[in-house]
């Protein structure tokens, strides 16, 4: 399983040219994760350890590469949207989203994609989500290899 994820790591920094790597480990003092997302340049890979992230609300505004490693888990607390999906030629591969909030007029899912193209979605679990994986206004998706449970 390590060596597929660092042959797909391999191919997106060949496919994208020299992109940093940055990693984010659960018990460190910068483990939110939002603010590395924020700080990444395009074509960044952001590899997430394993462990629980509490309170996540996720935003992606840019082209990145979200990789879990041993599938960490990333927990809305029953409050919030997991991951927001608003650019092209992102991969998410690896983790488990659980307890999203819950609303119908805020359409509040486990993976929400607006707006995005080229958006790779593979090899996740989406666990008591309201909506496990949301479309609107996107194209050229690939979303395989997911296991979503109510």
């Amino acid at each position: 399983m390590i060596k597929t994820k660092a042959t797909i790591i391999l191919l997106l920094l060949f496919y994208y040219g020299f992109a940093n790597i940055i990693n984010v480990h659960p018990e460190s003092h910068s483990n939110n994760i939002q603010k590395h997302i924020d700080k990444a340049s395009h074509g960044d890979t952001i590899l997430i350890h394993p462990g629980i992230y509490n309170s996540v609300s996720l935003v992606l505004q840019k082209s990145l590469h979200l990789i879990g490693i041993n599938k960490p888990i990333l927990d809305g607390d029953f409050k919030n949207e997991l991951l927001r999906i608003n650019a092209d030629n992102i991969t998410i591969e690896g983790f488990i989203f659980r307890n999203s909030g819950k609303s119908g007029m805020n359409e509040i899912a486990g993976i929400r994609c607006i707006d995005a193209n080229k958006i790779i979605i593979i090899n996740n679990e989406i666990i008591n989500c309201h909506f496990g994986i949301h479309i609107s206004n996107s194209s050229t998706l690939t979303i395989q290899n997911n296991i979503i449970k109510g």
